[in-house]
């Protein structure tokens, strides 16, 4: 079975979209991990047929968040064990791409 890890900077009960894709690729027989933010005021999830990480930040917003972002995820993303690594974000992008090219998987 394919395996997948899908990064994105948003919190997770608000992002229908990235449920959409992970149910999508979960349906066709990929192991999804699905890898986002969550917020004080986050509500909790319900359970779903695929991982949910949920990562918390004391800084929400401006440079550090960013940065304190990236460097989350690219500690994540060294240790996930998953053949692809995707990026949903802009933000981040940086931290994604020096991942899957240090541990060369497709990104």
């Amino acid at each position: 079975m394919k395996s997948i890890s899908i990064f994105v900077s948003n919190d997770l009960v608000t992002d229908q979209r990235m449920h959409r894709f992970a149910e999508s690729l979960y349906h066709i027989g990929w192991r999804v991990e699905l890898i986002g933010r969550w917020k004080r005021t986050s509500k909790p999830l319900d359970p779903l047929n695929y991982l949910v990480h949920r990562v918390h930040f004391q800084v929400e917003r401006g440079i550090l968040f960013y940065g304190l972002l990236n460097f989350v995820f690219f500690i994540k993303a060294l240790r996930c064990k998953s053949e692809v690594l995707w990026s949903v974000d802009l933000d981040t992008l940086p931290a994604i791409r020096l991942a899957a090219f240090l541990k060369n998987k497709i990104f």
